[in-house]
């Protein structure tokens, strides 16, 4: 399985060489239904257009200051607990894109 992600404008690059096709296209994004895209064939533009979903959210609670402050106590004794005091090895991804002056991507 492969995986990528789209910048602030949509634009994403996946690489699939001929031997991973034909290929399905898991597809989400948040206030969005899920889609699927099925690829036959090697593209340099496909589109992929998402329906819009509605979405329930679950009652929102408003508390008083005080309220507040005790949560932030609690939080904050909880740090040694919730945070590394350590150090440690951490893999995770990082994605950057760049935009010429005649808006395209660099």
């Amino acid at each position: 399985s492969l995986g990528t992600s789209a910048n602030a404008d949509g634009v994403f690059r996946l690489v699939l060489s001929g031997s991973r096709l034909p290929a399905t296209l898991n597809v989400s994004y948040l206030g969005y239904a899920n889609g699927k895209q099925r690829v036959t064939e090697a593209t340099n533009n496909l589109q992929i257009a998402l329906q819009p979903a509605d979405k329930t959210l679950r009652e929102v609670v408003v508390m008083p200051d005080s309220s507040l402050r005790v949560l932030l106590k609690k939080a904050y004794n909880r740090i040694p607990d919730n945070y590394l005091n350590q150090p440690a090895r951490l893999t995770f991804f990082y994605r950057e894109a760049l935009k010429s002056a005649r808006n395209e991507y660099a």
